[in-house]
């Protein structure tokens, strides 16, 4: 019993470690837990999509949410099936929203991701290769994993995902079981069939797809392998037995697996099955656009003045679709590189093949030369090929576990340089690499945003208006100061007044008929004709076009006016007040800046 204390001690140490560290970062990179999520372009999108959930899901006892809508594109409505859903996130922010209100839930949770990540492949991986390889393959698969916390928070979907990266880690536990002829355990099994329900609860366009694309790589390579190295007698070695015995043995892990698998079928794949099938109402035949940038990022380390986000990195090889996209520094590339070459020489290289086989295929991949990723039903829409680095620090993890630390010393020069050199390129991604920062949800904007809430009427008229894509279809013309005005929408989940802007991932352009009727490209007069640059009108308008806006105006059921005053000109300001009133409330809003309410008059 004294071995087994003084065995567990170390072990213990390593668990608190790896905790501590992983939190630490997790919270440095939320880094505000004061309120709910704010801030600019796709950044303030997510935290609406769980205040739509909690409004319109609902349980038969299957989650089912209804995505044709009024509550933007008012008055003509739309279906908002092409956004970053995740059936998880939204699931449980809804929940939280009903139970408590507004509150920090986003941050928390995407640090909550990357606890249950580190500590999840933690565990699996402990028996298999031991404490101390186990923890450093979950703190780096996490806390290096560089691009991902540089998604947050203008891309919140893809800085979430400990399902997929538990399930990528399962798969590489089964092949190496497999490859040596060792019977799986029957928990294990289940615990890979619960990872692929929980893994579609993540971001459907991307995250959950790396988790599929794994699982598939790795079935098709075992199929392969067992039917090469001995057929039925091998699967005969290595398939479960005595799976009573060993529920019995593990009650309540089974238990819990069992509950978490239930949770998935009954909650999130029905919920995707509901976003598929709205999007089929209005299927999308493009790519709209593509976005890659140099594979030979791949080499750039993170290094003060040398890393991805860097002017050198830029004047190099162009501006990234993100920062730090292929890159995932020169630690973990050489420690991957050395743990293939001592895998391979130690004729191990098998198990790590479906892993190495699902970098290759992310990492090839450009959406319109070389769609590897094409191959995939669920990547039929994947457009943006850097973002395979959300599985690299992992896949890199993965392989670097198989470094020889047995070689003499020196022949473990660069190796014992591994460590040191994480901890300069972790330091430079937390202190040295800008990314943006998430806005606060001040008192002022509360304050505001509970007088358009009490102000009477269904729908809030912002002006101008921003109906958008990211595909492009419809922006030039709908939404000409996208770089101010892009998701100023979402700020709906807090005054609950229906508004005629959206945006959209894609969008069909029958979505758009009702708008280019009533006559809105018109309206426009932008400063600079490329929506990302362009900052203010040019012209007020004229007598047609004031009667086209007024005719929108008092044909539906506004509260009122929303005008963001710096994309107006002073004189069209003092216009729009002689006409509709003078304004009651204002505000500074996150892009867009000084905001009125002109209050409809009745």
């Amino acid at each position: 019993m004294r071995g087994s204390g003084r065995t567990a001690e170390p072990e213990r140490r390593r668990v608190a470690a790896l905790t501590a560290v992983v939190v630490i970062h997790a919270l440095w990179v939320v880094r505000d837990l004061s309120g709910p999520l704010v801030g600019t372009g796709d950044a303030n999108l997510f935290e609406l999509l769980g205040h739509y959930v909690r409004e319109h899901v609902r349980f038969t006892p299957f989650a089912w949410v209804e995505l044709a809508t009024t509550d933007v594109g008012y008055p003509y409505g739309t279906s908002v099936a092409y956004l970053p859903w995740s059936a998880e996130r939204d699931l449980l922010h809804a929940a939280l929203l009903s139970a408590f209100g507004p509150g920090p839930w986003l941050q928390i949770y995407v640090a909550a991701s990357e606890v249950v990540a580190a500590l999840g492949a933690y565990v699996l991986l402990r028996r298999e290769v031991g404490s101390t390889r186990a923890a450093l393959a979950a703190a780096a698969a996490t806390v290096m994993s560089f691009y991902t916390a540089f998604k947050y928070p203008i891309h919140v979907n893809l800085a979430v995902t400990h399902w997929t990266l538990l399930g990528i880690v399962a798969d590489f536990v089964v092949a190496r079981y497999v490859v040596t002829r060792r019977r799986l355990p029957a928990l294990l099994v289940l615990l890979r069939i619960a990872l692929l329900g929980l893994g579609v609860g993540l971001d459907l366009g991307y995250v959950a797809g790396f988790g599929l694309t794994s699982f598939t790589v790795t079935v098709l390579f075992l199929g392969f392998w067992i039917a090469t190295r001995g057929g039925r007698e091998l699967a005969r070695a290595v398939l479960p037995r005595d799976v009573r015995a060993e529920i019995a043995s593990q009650p309540l892990a089974f238990a819990a697996w069992l509950a978490l698998l239930a949770a998935a079928l009954l909650l999130y794949v029905p919920f995707d099955v509901a976003v598929v099938k709205a999007s089929l109402a209005h299927p999308y035949r493009g790519a709209g656009g593509s976005f890659w940038a140099q594979w030979l990022r791949m080499l750039l380390p993170y290094f003060p003045g040398v890393h991805p986000g860097s002017d050198f990195a830029n004047r190099v090889f162009g501006d990234p679709e993100g920062v730090g996209e292929y890159s995932i520094g020169w630690a973990l590339l050489g420690a991957a590189a050395l743990g293939t070459r001592d895998a391979w020489r130690e004729k191990r290289i098998a198990g790590l093949v479906p892993a190495l086989v699902t970098f290759l295929l992310c990492f090839a991949f450009h959406p319109t030369r070389l769609r590897t990723l094409h191959l995939f039903p669920w990547f039929a829409h994947d457009r943006v090929a850097g973002r395979g680095t959300l599985v690299f620090p992992l896949l890199a993890a993965l392989a670097a576990l198989h470094v020889d630390m047995t070689l003499p010393a020196r022949k473990r020069l660069f190796t014992r340089a591994l460590l040191p050199l994480a901890a300069v390129e972790i330091l430079t991604a937390c202190l040295l690499v800008d990314r943006p920062a998430a806005a606060a949800y001040t008192s002022e904007i509360r304050s505001y945003m509970e007088a358009v809430r009490a102000t009477p009427g269904t729908g809030l008229f912002e002006w101008p208006l921003c109906i958008a894509s990211a595909d492009g279809t419809g922006t030039k013309e709908l939404c000409p100061y996208y770089g101010r005005n892009a998701t100023t929408f979402a700020f709906r989940r807090f005054h609950g007044k229906k508004t005629p802007s959206f945006y959209l991932g894609r969008m069909d352009p029958s979505q758009l008929e009702p708008w280019f009727a009533a006559g809105f490209p018109a309206l426009f007069s932008p400063d600079d004709p490329d929506p990302q640059r362009a900052r203010i009108q040019t012209r007020c308008f004229d007598e047609r076009g004031w009667a086209a806006f007024t005719r929108f105006y008092e044909a539906s059921d506004f509260a009122g006016i929303q005008l963001y005053v710096e994309l107006e000109a002073a004189l069209c300001v003092e216009e729009m007040h002689a006409r509709f009133g003078a304004p009651t409330h204002r505000v500074v809003l996150p892009g867009v800046g000084l905001t009125e309410l002109l209050p409809r008059r009745r």
